[in-house]
């Protein structure tokens, strides 16, 4: 049998988890926050283009031309 779930510790830990979140957010300008969401979205990229996910390259959800319509311009905006 498993032990009883101890939601307030719980409750503690993701508040404090938030708290850090904010403030990692605070020292990072826009710039920082829409480069590291690019290289994200670049890293699920090729990760699902490494498994053969087939969302990656379907018509319907061809990410490469979201990349060109969408991640492209942005990139321009945080490269110095």
């Amino acid at each position: 049998m498993l032990p009883p779930v101890r939601r307030e510790v719980l409750r503690e830990r993701e508040a404090q988890d938030d708290a850090d979140d904010a403030a990692v957010s605070a020292r990072e300008t826009p710039g920082e926050r829409l480069a590291l969401t690019i290289e994200l979205s670049e890293l699920t990229r090729a990760l699902a283009e490494a498994v053969g996910a087939p969302w990656v390259t379907a018509p319907a959800d061809d990410l490469g031309e979201k990349a060109r319509l969408y991640a492209a311009p942005l990139r321009l905006l945080v490269r110095p």
